[in-house]
């Protein structure tokens, strides 16, 4: 889709046929100067279908901003044309639409969470009612925006680990108990639980938090108390939901009785509280944390793999996998051609052949084109049809900026 007229800055908005507009849409700018149309006002949401109606009346597209878009469904650009290979930019355009949209909510979410924790620091008291209200509406992108989530959280700089983790598991428990199936009000729960699971460790010294050295017995025993510290500081100044308490009391148990702080075994640990505990290991394992190497998302899920039945139920685990994939969405990877792409969609049946965006080509060099290629259903210009990703690369190998795709 070409513009005749290009508005400053366009790169922050989508440009939307008029026949895709829909309620909750905000128009930023028309196809053409507001002063060569009949509307009085620059900007405004799209209410009804009168309001389509007669901005189709004078424009053919129009100019969308996603980030004050009323939480409506954007229409998605569809993987369309050959189903081998095909021009990136459907495939931008669509997760661009999705990361922006998501990403303001996500940043809001993210210095709630600081705020409530400073506060928390300096008074004794935290107020969960306003964390919940700016985690929540996390919960609508979970929904509508999952592969645009995932690479979100991904991609994140992790400045602050217990900040930026308690955001992260917060987004990925809501991922597993929707995949669930989860009823609204439930994953509200979870996902407020997992945002404050580890909110006692701002009794702890900080040096204990930030140290790279391994943990003497002394200061893990510390550690582990971290569980009723939260536990104790939510009951002192709230009425805490039990699904909340349990999440907060159990989410380091462990299915085979291996874990802190009661030892509880299988089904003695709620539904909520085993989401809580997957994430978090997750989450801790890819992310980078002064006392422990960082691990490539395939080789963690490889090794909750190897713990189903055992860590965690079996079927939690798969859900997880369903719902993330093995390689997920926004991460950069090497294919067996020896080009270089970055995930950009997952295939629901066959988890190690994702959508990819190739970015290299086998020489390592920059393509002039970035093209999509569906693993699953790619036929290479040799006729052979098997390629697939042999490794999943680091953040920023070859100098690829995966949120370049997004923004």
């Amino acid at each position: 889709m070409t513009s005749m007229y290009v508005p400053p800055d366009v790169e922050k908005y989508l440009e939307v046929p008029v026949y895709q507009l829909e309620p909750g849409m905000y128009i930023a700018y028309l196809d053409r100067p507001w002063l060569d149309s009949p509307f009085m006002v620059q900007g405004f949401y799209v209410q009804t279908a009168t309001d389509i109606a007669e901005v189709a009346e004078h424009c053919t597209h129009v100019f969308v901003d996603p980030r004050r878009h009323t939480r409506g469904n954007y229409v998605k650009a569809a993987f369309n044309g050959t189903p081998s290979c095909r021009a990136n930019h459907d495939v931008t355009i669509s997760l661009r639409r999705d990361f922006v949209a998501a990403e303001s909510d996500y940043d809001v979410a993210n210095l709630a969470v600081k705020k409530a924790f400073a506060r928390l620091r300096e008074t004794g008291q935290i107020d969960v009612a306003s964390l919940s209200g700016a985690i929540s509406p996390l919960i609508d992108h979970v929904i509508h925006r999952k592969e645009a989530v995932v690479a979100l959280v991904r991609m994140k700089k992790k400045d602050d680990y217990l900040y930026n983790h308690s955001i992260s598991v917060a987004v990925l428990g809501a991922m597993i108990g929707h995949q669930l199936g989860m009823p609204l009000a439930d994953l509200e729960l979870l996902t407020l639980g997992c945002a404050l699971m580890d909110v006692g460790k701002v009794k702890l010294p900080a040096e204990m938090l930030t140290s790279s050295a391994p943990l003497s017995n002394e200061q893990r025993d510390a550690m582990r108390k971290h569980v009723q510290f939260g536990v104790t500081l939510l009951e002192k100044e709230n009425t805490v939901d039990p699904m909340v308490e349990a999440i907060l009391r159990d989410h380091h148990e462990r299915w085979d009785g291996s874990g802190y702080p009661n030892g509880k075994l299988a089904n003695e640990i709620s539904l909520a509280a085993r989401v809580a505990g997957l994430v978090d290991t997750y989450d801790a394992m890819t992310t980078p944390r002064p006392y422990a190497p960082t691990r490539s998302s395939f080789d963690t899920v490889q090794e909750l793999i190897d713990q189903k039945d055992i860590k965690f139920p079996g079927i939690l685990v798969e859900q997880f996998v369903q719902a993330i994939g093995m390689f997920p969405t926004g991460s950069v990877v090497l294919l067996s051609t020896g080009e270089v792409g970055i995930v950009v969609a997952q295939n629901p049946v066959r988890r190690l052949k994702p959508k990819v965006v190739i970015v290299l080509d086998a020489d390592k060099q920059r393509r002039t084109e970035m093209v999509t290629i569906d693993l699953h259903k790619y036929t290479r210009p040799d006729g052979t049809t098997q390629v697939w990703i042999t490794q999943e690369l680091p953040a920023g190998s070859y100098g690829i900026d995966a949120k370049a795709l997004y923004l």
